[in-house]
């Protein structure tokens, strides 16, 4: 293990700062002989974040320290997200597909991310063109497009097709849109096993399609709820 430097890379999570909900890319900006001080960095970041500091052992951030290279794609970023993605069917289609990625490779000359699906596990490339969006966690359940051709539908159209989902299904207090299931590509069980990755640990698990669903409408509610409560007071 090399000694750090001010600038270099690490990707922690809450257990190495415990500050963190789940896992980022921190820059070293100050060091002792004993303490990193280290502020977060990369696409993943939220603006309220910029600026923040943390402190951990110099010797743990040596540990979890990433290559330079890893600044250009940023692949740790999408570590625990559920992603949408160009996927080649055997009959050699380009399709839009659903995963969870659990992690990565990168090396100087290729980077892989890597994706549970629900029957599978894939190895997609990661370069400046790859097809791959972050997608929210009621659209990985529908699986919003998936199986579609992605010369049918390009990135921007499936955005904009997510999009729609959410806004309807917020209009909604229970069951699904018909707009919303007129509108699948793929049939909707909510008994279906889908993967997911918990951001804290990493750790994967599997859970019902319908208790996603469940999930995000008892988030909604209880957003409305807030927003209520906000205005009487």
């Amino acid at each position: 293990m090399t000694t750090p430097t001010a600038g270099d890379l690490a990707f922690l999570g809450p257990a190495h700062i415990s500050q963190l909900s789940d896992f980022q890319y921190v820059d070293l900006v100050e060091l002792d002989d004993t303490t990193a001080t280290v502020k977060l960095i990369g696409p993943m970041s939220e603006e309220e974040d910029e600026g923040k500091v943390f402190s951990l052992s110099l010797e743990v951030f040596g540990c979890r320290a990433v290559p330079a290279h890893e600044r250009g794609l940023w692949p740790g970023s999408f570590v625990a997200h559920r992603v949408a993605f160009a996927r080649t069917s055997p009959y050699g289609i380009d399709e839009w597909s659903y995963g969870v990625e659990s992690g990565y490779r990168a090396t100087e000359q290729v980077t892989t991310l890597h994706v549970i699906c629900t029957d599978s596990s894939v190895r997609l490339p990661l370069t400046t063109t790859t097809m791959v969006i972050k997608a929210d966690v009621l659209n990985y359940a529908l699986q919003t497009g998936a199986g579609v051709n992605t010369a049918a539908v390009t990135i921007v159209e499936l955005l904009d097709h997510q999009n729609k989902v959410i806004a309807a299904c917020q209009r909604r207090r229970s069951g699904l849109p018909k707009q919303v299931t007129t509108s699948m590509s793929v049939s909707y069980s909510g008994d279906d096993i889908v993967p997911l990755i918990r951001p804290s640990t990493l750790q994967l698990v599997r859970v019902r399609r319908q208790h996603i669903v469940d999930y995000t409408r008892q988030l909604r509610e209880l957003s409305d709820l807030q927003n209520c409560i906000r205005i009487l007071c």
